[in-house]
This record gives C-alpha cells, structure tokens and sequence, in this order.
C-alpha cells in the first residue's frame, strides 16, 4: 500500500472543493440572472385605482340663523322661546313651528312662542303676565282640520297675521224629515139590547184604539241641528276662548267640538 504525504491529500481535497464551489456560485449566478431576464420581459403589473374618499358633509346651521329653543312640555303643548329675528318674520316662524311639530309626527300640536325667557310659561295655567307676553302660538288637530298660527300682542291675536286655518269649518246642518202625524180614531160599541130573560148589565167600557197612519209605519230619527248653526249664544271676552258652549281661557286647550259660544 502506497503512503502518501498530508501535502498530497490537501491538495487533492482543494482540487475537489474549488472547483465544486465555482460551479455552485456560477449556477447560482446564472439563475439569479435567468430570474431577471424573466421579470423585465413580463409587463409591469397595473397599479390599483387610487382609494377616492369623499368626506360625509353634515349640513349645520349657521350660528346666526334664527331658532326656536324648546323651554317645557306638557302634555300636546310645548313652550317655545323664538329668537327675536324669527319673531320679526311671521311667515318664517309659522314654516318653523309647522316642521316642529311634523319632526315630532303629532297629528294635535299646540305651541305657545314667547320673545323672552323670563316671561315664559313652562305650564298651563298661564299668569296674565306670561298670557300677555307671548309672542305667537300654532294649534293644529289634523282629525278637524283645524290649522290656526297667529301672531299675539298684550294677549290678543294680531288681524293681519291670523292664517285662514283658524276658521274652523262650517258645520252643515242635518236634514230633518218630517214624522207622520198619528190620528187617533174612537170606536163605540152598542150596549147589548137587555130581554126580559136577561139580567140588567152594565154596558162595557171600550177604551179607543188608535190607529196610525201609514206614514206613521216607519219613523226616522236623525239628529237635529246643532245649535252652533243658530247662533251665537256665549260671547266670550278678550282673554277667553270659545268652547262647545261654553268660554274658557286661552291658556287652556279646548276639547269639544264647535258649539254655540263665539268669540
């Protein structure tokens, strides 16, 4: 067996390891560069659309614009206070209250409006001092088509700002059929002629049958006039209003129907 010096197997192991490293860098290498060829011979990939936001703009009202701030309630009515520069502008504050009471979905609104806080009611009954402060008030009751805004001085509503809601409807009078008259009829009956056999009696008291007429088979009955339709019987004052048939104040709601008290 041949013996070989420790220089001959270092040698020989350097032969085998260096070449074998070139080739793996030189694979390696020539990958690397195969992968680059490759990605600059494809397109480049198209980029996304850009992500457009639209900010969400939420409409404020303007700090000068006049407002209605709403001071107490109780029960359908609702204590407002109306910056001065609405009250100067009935048309606006009528729209105003009219959307009040629509952004609340109430078929019977009443809403009493005043210019300053410290004359304000915050419940019913009012003093004659808030009575005659308020600026405004609005009433509606949708079932009766009752619609009435108005402007107030001193407790009395102003002519010229009433709308024509506060005209109630005109009530129209039923028909009333006239009833048939009933004549009543009398009938007699002869006493029995006594024999002599026959003992004496007394004749029968007959009461009288009435007999109607033919009109009189069938009576309809329908309701009579209202007396709202015949006048005026109430006149109410200055600080009251009209109710069924009776006045009562205006800082009360009224809930009968149209009678014959006016104003």
């Amino acid at each position: 067996m041949q013996h070989h010096s420790p220089a001959y197997y270092i040698i020989s192991v350097i032969l085998f390891v260096v070449p074998t490293c070139c080739g793996l860098v030189a694979l390696g290498g020539a990958i690397v560069y195969a992968n680059r060829a490759r990605m600059a011979s494809q397109p480049p990939p198209a980029s996304p659309p850009p992500i457009i936001t639209h900010p969400i703009v939420v409409p404020t009202p303007s700090p000068n614009a006049p407002t209605l701030q709403k001071l107490g309630e109780q029960g359908l009515n609702d204590f407002l206070l109306a910056d001065p520069a609405l009250i100067e502008n009935p048309p606006q504050l009528e729209k105003q209250l009219k959307e009040y009471c629509d952004r609340y979905r109430r078929d019977s609104c009443y809403l009493f409006v005043w210019r300053n806080k410290a004359d304000a009611a915050l419940v019913l009954p009012m003093t004659d001092v808030q009575l005659n402060a308020q600026a405004a008030q609005y009433r509606r009751n949708k079932a009766t088509g009752y619609d009435c805004f108005a402007m107030l001085k001193n407790g009395e509503m102003i002519k010229e700002t009433v709308s024509a809601g506060c005209t109630p409807p005109t009530a129209i009078a039923p028909t009333i059929m006239p009833t048939a008259t009933i004549t009543p009829t009398r009938t007699v009956r002869s006493a029995p002629i006594p024999t002599r056999a026959a003992t004496l009696t007394s004749a029968p008291i007959v009461m009288p049958t009435v007999k109607p007429s033919p009109m009189a088979t069938l009576i309809i009955a329908l309701p009579t006039a209202s007396r709202a339709s015949s006048g005026c019987c109430k006149h109410c004052g200055p600080n009251s209003q009209p109710c069924g048939d009776s006045c009562i104040s205006r800082s009360y709601t009224c809930h009968k129907a149209a009678g014959c008290a006016c104003p």
